[in-house]
Protein backbone atom coordinates (compact mmCIF):
# COMPACT_ATOMS: atom_id res chain seq x y z
CA UNK A 1 0.00 0.00 0.00
CA UNK A 2 1.22 3.52 -1.33
CA UNK A 3 1.91 5.42 2.29
CA UNK A 4 -0.37 9.36 1.34
CA UNK A 5 1.31 12.45 1.78
CA UNK A 6 0.70 14.09 5.25
CA UNK A 7 -2.62 15.81 5.78
CA UNK A 8 -3.71 13.28 3.04
CA UNK A 9 -6.77 12.54 5.50
CA UNK A 10 -8.12 15.79 6.07
CA UNK A 11 -7.76 16.59 1.81
CA UNK A 12 -9.86 13.41 1.29
CA UNK A 13 -12.56 14.31 3.49
CA UNK A 14 -12.91 17.65 2.42
CA UNK A 15 -13.53 16.14 -1.14
CA UNK A 16 -16.05 13.87 0.11
CA UNK A 17 -17.50 17.15 1.66
CA UNK A 18 -17.76 18.46 -1.14
CA UNK A 19 -18.39 15.48 -3.87
CA UNK A 20 -21.96 16.87 -4.41
CA UNK A 21 -20.94 19.95 -5.98
CA UNK A 22 -17.85 18.70 -7.65
CA UNK A 23 -16.72 15.81 -10.23
CA UNK A 24 -13.47 14.37 -9.94
CA UNK A 25 -10.97 11.66 -11.31
CA UNK A 26 -8.46 10.34 -9.27
CA UNK A 27 -5.13 8.55 -10.36
CA UNK A 28 -1.90 7.35 -9.60
CA UNK A 29 -0.09 6.01 -6.63
CA UNK A 30 -0.69 9.43 -4.90
CA UNK A 31 -4.16 10.09 -5.38
CA UNK A 32 -3.69 13.02 -7.75
CA UNK A 33 -7.37 14.79 -7.97
CA UNK A 34 -8.25 16.51 -11.16
CA UNK A 35 -11.62 18.28 -10.63
CA UNK A 36 -13.60 20.14 -12.21
CA UNK A 37 -16.78 22.11 -11.07
CA UNK A 38 -20.48 20.36 -12.62
CA UNK A 39 -21.54 23.25 -15.16
CA UNK A 40 -25.01 22.00 -14.37
CA UNK A 41 -25.17 23.26 -10.70
CA UNK A 42 -24.34 27.15 -12.39
CA UNK A 43 -27.95 28.51 -13.16
CA UNK A 44 -25.88 30.74 -15.90
CA UNK A 45 -23.20 29.57 -18.49
CA UNK A 46 -21.67 33.54 -17.74
CA UNK A 47 -21.83 34.97 -14.81
CA UNK A 48 -19.41 37.59 -14.05
CA UNK A 49 -20.78 39.69 -11.32
CA UNK A 50 -19.48 40.11 -8.06
CA UNK A 51 -21.26 37.96 -5.10
CA UNK A 52 -23.89 40.33 -4.14
CA UNK A 53 -24.50 41.65 -0.18
CA UNK A 54 -26.28 39.38 2.32
CA UNK A 55 -28.44 41.46 3.64
CA UNK A 56 -29.93 44.65 1.81
CA UNK A 57 -32.12 47.33 3.43
CA UNK A 58 -34.66 49.87 2.20
CA UNK A 59 -34.29 49.32 -1.30
CA UNK A 60 -37.29 47.43 -2.40
CA UNK A 61 -38.77 50.55 -4.11
CA UNK A 62 -36.08 51.05 -6.58
CA UNK A 63 -35.16 47.45 -7.20
CA UNK A 64 -38.88 47.07 -8.45
CA UNK A 65 -38.94 49.84 -9.97
CA UNK A 66 -35.21 49.01 -12.04
CA UNK A 67 -36.24 45.36 -12.49
CA UNK A 68 -39.94 46.44 -13.86
CA UNK A 69 -37.50 48.30 -16.32
CA UNK A 70 -35.24 46.22 -17.23
CA UNK A 71 -38.19 43.59 -18.16
CA UNK A 72 -39.68 46.11 -20.11
CA UNK A 73 -37.17 47.20 -22.84
CA UNK A 74 -37.67 46.32 -26.78
CA UNK A 75 -34.83 48.36 -27.69
CA UNK A 76 -30.96 48.12 -27.12
CA UNK A 77 -30.74 51.48 -24.96
CA UNK A 78 -29.16 50.78 -21.64
CA UNK A 79 -30.96 51.63 -18.08
CA UNK A 80 -29.48 54.36 -16.85
CA UNK A 81 -28.78 54.08 -12.23
CA UNK A 82 -27.92 57.62 -11.43
CA UNK A 83 -26.90 58.72 -7.96
CA UNK A 84 -24.31 60.08 -5.59
CA UNK A 85 -21.26 57.95 -4.23
CA UNK A 86 -22.45 56.20 -1.54
CA UNK A 87 -26.49 55.43 -2.56
CA UNK A 88 -26.15 52.17 -3.26
CA UNK A 89 -26.40 52.04 -7.46
CA UNK A 90 -23.77 49.19 -7.09
CA UNK A 91 -26.03 47.44 -4.95
CA UNK A 92 -28.94 47.38 -7.06
CA UNK A 93 -27.12 46.83 -9.91
CA UNK A 94 -25.67 43.40 -7.65
CA UNK A 95 -29.17 42.36 -6.14
CA UNK A 96 -30.55 43.07 -10.23
CA UNK A 97 -27.64 40.49 -11.09
CA UNK A 98 -28.54 37.48 -9.11
CA UNK A 99 -31.94 37.99 -9.36
CA UNK A 100 -33.56 34.82 -10.73
CA UNK A 101 -36.50 36.59 -12.37
CA UNK A 102 -33.94 38.56 -14.32
CA UNK A 103 -31.98 35.48 -14.84
CA UNK A 104 -35.34 33.90 -16.77
CA UNK A 105 -35.24 36.43 -19.41
CA UNK A 106 -31.44 36.11 -19.93
CA UNK A 107 -30.57 32.60 -19.95
CA UNK A 108 -27.21 33.48 -21.44
CA UNK A 109 -25.99 35.20 -18.02
CA UNK A 110 -24.95 38.04 -16.45
CA UNK A 111 -21.60 40.50 -17.92
CA UNK A 112 -20.08 42.83 -15.18
CA UNK A 113 -17.65 45.16 -15.29
CA UNK A 114 -16.62 47.95 -13.04
CA UNK A 115 -15.33 50.80 -15.47
CA UNK A 116 -13.99 53.55 -12.58
CA UNK A 117 -12.75 56.98 -12.76
CA UNK A 118 -10.38 56.91 -15.26
CA UNK A 119 -11.62 54.23 -17.33
CA UNK A 120 -9.17 52.02 -15.81
CA UNK A 121 -11.46 48.78 -16.05
CA UNK A 122 -12.12 49.14 -19.62
CA UNK A 123 -9.52 47.47 -21.37
CA UNK A 124 -9.03 44.60 -18.30
CA UNK A 125 -13.08 44.31 -18.44
CA UNK A 126 -12.84 43.90 -22.32
CA UNK A 127 -10.69 40.91 -22.09
CA UNK A 128 -12.34 39.70 -19.08
CA UNK A 129 -16.06 39.49 -21.21
CA UNK A 130 -13.85 38.24 -24.58
CA UNK A 131 -12.42 35.13 -21.97
CA UNK A 132 -16.08 34.46 -20.81
CA UNK A 133 -17.23 34.33 -24.60
CA UNK A 134 -14.28 32.47 -25.95
CA UNK A 135 -12.30 34.99 -27.62
CA UNK A 136 -9.06 35.13 -27.61
CA UNK A 137 -6.42 38.04 -27.31
CA UNK A 138 -4.44 36.47 -29.92
CA UNK A 139 -7.52 37.01 -32.51
CA UNK A 140 -7.32 40.66 -31.30
CA UNK A 141 -5.63 42.89 -33.47
CA UNK A 142 -3.68 45.23 -31.65
CA UNK A 143 -5.40 44.40 -28.98
CA UNK A 144 -7.29 48.01 -29.31
CA UNK A 145 -10.49 48.18 -27.86
CA UNK A 146 -11.86 48.89 -30.78
CA UNK A 147 -10.70 45.57 -32.13
CA UNK A 148 -12.49 44.13 -28.88
CA UNK A 149 -15.86 46.12 -29.13
CA UNK A 150 -15.74 44.53 -32.63
CA UNK A 151 -14.94 40.85 -31.44
CA UNK A 152 -17.36 41.07 -28.59
CA UNK A 153 -20.88 42.67 -30.55
CA UNK A 154 -19.98 39.65 -33.14
CA UNK A 155 -20.11 36.89 -30.25
CA UNK A 156 -23.17 38.14 -28.06
CA UNK A 157 -25.80 39.35 -31.01
CA UNK A 158 -26.78 35.87 -30.73
CA UNK A 159 -27.47 35.87 -27.27
CA UNK A 160 -29.31 36.87 -24.09
CA UNK A 161 -27.61 38.30 -21.69
CA UNK A 162 -27.59 41.38 -18.98
CA UNK A 163 -24.92 43.77 -19.35
CA UNK A 164 -23.96 45.61 -16.46
CA UNK A 165 -21.51 48.38 -16.79
CA UNK A 166 -20.97 50.06 -13.12
CA UNK A 167 -19.06 52.97 -11.67
CA UNK A 168 -19.15 55.17 -15.16
CA UNK A 169 -17.19 58.33 -15.14
CA UNK A 170 -16.91 59.01 -18.79
CA UNK A 171 -19.38 58.32 -21.34
CA UNK A 172 -16.97 57.12 -23.49
CA UNK A 173 -15.83 54.10 -21.51
CA UNK A 174 -18.68 52.63 -21.50
CA UNK A 175 -19.61 52.80 -25.12
CA UNK A 176 -17.47 49.69 -25.74
CA UNK A 177 -19.57 47.39 -23.38
CA UNK A 178 -22.89 48.15 -24.66
CA UNK A 179 -22.53 45.35 -27.03
CA UNK A 180 -25.08 42.34 -27.97
CA UNK A 181 -28.38 41.76 -29.74
CA UNK A 182 -31.96 42.55 -28.75
CA UNK A 183 -32.39 39.88 -26.29
CA UNK A 184 -29.48 41.63 -24.38
CA UNK A 185 -30.22 44.28 -21.56
CA UNK A 186 -28.05 46.68 -20.38
CA UNK A 187 -27.47 48.75 -17.28
CA UNK A 188 -25.31 51.87 -16.47
CA UNK A 189 -24.51 52.79 -13.03
CA UNK A 190 -23.33 56.48 -12.92
CA UNK A 191 -22.69 59.47 -10.78
CA UNK A 192 -22.62 61.84 -14.26
CA UNK A 193 -25.07 64.21 -15.82
CA UNK A 194 -23.36 64.09 -18.73
CA UNK A 195 -23.94 60.59 -19.26
CA UNK A 196 -27.17 61.16 -18.57
CA UNK A 197 -27.01 63.90 -21.59
CA UNK A 198 -25.60 61.31 -23.96
CA UNK A 199 -28.64 58.73 -22.84
CA UNK A 200 -31.55 61.06 -23.36
CA UNK A 201 -33.57 58.22 -24.38
CA UNK A 202 -32.50 55.72 -21.63
CA UNK A 203 -34.81 55.00 -18.51
CA UNK A 204 -33.43 57.00 -15.86
CA UNK A 205 -33.45 55.81 -12.17
CA UNK A 206 -32.07 58.50 -9.22
CA UNK A 207 -31.03 57.49 -5.85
Amino acid sequence: MTNQPAGADDQLRHFSAHARDVRGLVQGDYNTVHVGQDATLSPFPIFLAPPRLEIVFGRDEILNEVRSTLKARLDPAPVLLRGLPGAGKTTIALELAHDPTIAANHPDGVLWVSVGKEGQGVLPGLVDWGRALGVSATDIAGNSIQSWCRALHHATRQKSLLIVVDDVWRVHDALPFLIGGDACSRLVTTRSHRALLTFLWAPVHDR
